[in-house]
């Protein structure tokens, strides 16, 4: 396939020709052609500018497909239904309860450097928002919600390894409830620290350690963390869960045909010569669990549409919350620095 070039080029040899035949190669011939090649380029030069544009405006993303055909997703989606409108209520709440400590935060402070303060709030705003946070926030978010789901055999596990070590040193004492704790602190602590490596807000706190004093120092970490989770809550997290909310409402009709199908099936297995008592009390199970969950769909997804009707005027009342409680702190803040 020619290039945009060399069909121009080619264009402009065949224009050529036609107007030597007009203009026997005259000054006339030369002035027009001069102009018409310089329309020509021009024009394949405009052409190409804005096909650029066009792809530079493209975003470059997977075409990942829906899973609502799928049986184990259509088993979960129910689950997933009510979760998302449980987030986003517990996000409003702790907007809420966060802005409202914000007035707080000078008083847990003891004559600290005050521009330094103002430096560390401003970063931990930004950093709440940035591309390199949210991916932070989203892989302490897994990593969570999978200890949480899966916190019961893993801490088994790990205590009864625990529990074997003890029994072999002839102790009789149970360590079961110290290496749960133990567990979920050190857990908590390391999401804690990966988290921080995404806010440049503790970059400036371990730059001024020594001149904030521990106590301060201690209080600013627990602050541009709170700051900066408000700030991802307000901007990003909500946006995310109206994205999410809105894929799910789109995948209800296919998740109600699947499910049915996944009924059908286990319908269709239970006839099949050679099945065992156990084999339909297992497929008896596995059909009242899809039943269940198609009832479960009609009473979750009226709820999620009421949120998505009123979920942009939400949005952006969690915004204004933020910004207004935000800056009153930037102007407290400023207040005691310029009272020095």
């Amino acid at each position: 396939m020619p290039t945009a070039y060399e069909s121009s080029s080619f264009g402009v040899a065949v224009f050529r020709s036609v107007l030597e035949r007009e203009f026997a190669g005259g000054r006339g011939f030369v002035l027009v052609f001069r102009t018409m090649k310089i329309a020509m380029m021009t024009t394949w030069m405009l052409l190409a500018g804005a096909l650029c544009l066009a792809c530079a405006g493209q975003k470059i993303e997977p075409q990942v497909a829906s899973s609502s055909s799928q049986a184990n997703y259509a088993a979960e989606y129910p689950a997933t239904l009510q979760s998302v409108s449980n987030d986003y209520v517990n996000a409003e709440g702790a907007v809420r309860k966060s802005t409202t400590d914000f007035p707080k935060y000078p008083e847990q402070l003891k004559d600290p450097p005050w521009p330094v303060v103002q430096a560390i709030v401003t970063r931990a705003d930004e950093a709440g928002r940035s591309s390199s946070y949210v991916q932070g926030r989203h892989d302490a978010e897994t990593a969570r919600d999978f200890f949480t789901q899966d916190n019961g055999e893993i801490t088994r596990k790990v205590a009864g390894s625990a529990q074997y070590v003890v029994k072999k040193k002839d102790c009789d004492v149970d360590v079961s409830g110290a290496v749960a704790s133990s567990l979920k602190d050190a857990v908590d602590k390391q999401q804690e620290k990966r988290l921080r490596a995404h806010n440049d807000a503790h970059v400036i706190i371990e730059r001024y350690r020594e001149s904030l004093g521990k106590g301060n120092a201690a209080a600013l970490e627990k602050q541009a963390d709170d700051i900066s989770e408000t700030s991802y809550t307000s901007y990003v997290r909500t946006i995310e869960l109206k994205a999410q909310a809105t894929r799910l409402l789109d995948e209800a009709s296919q998740v109600r045909k699947t499910l049915d199908q996944g009924v059908a099936d286990e319908r269709t297995f239970q006839t099949e010569p050679g099945r065992s008592a156990g084999d339909k009390k297992a497929s008896n199970d596995r059909i009242a669990k899809m039943e269940d969950g198609k009832v479960r769909i009609d009473s979750a997804v009226p709820q999620l549409q009421a949120l998505i009707k009123e979920i942009d005027q939400r949005n952006d009342a969690i915004k204004k919350e933020y910004e207004a409680a935000f800056d009153a702190l930037k102007k407290a803040i400023a207040g005691k620095s310029s009272s020095k």
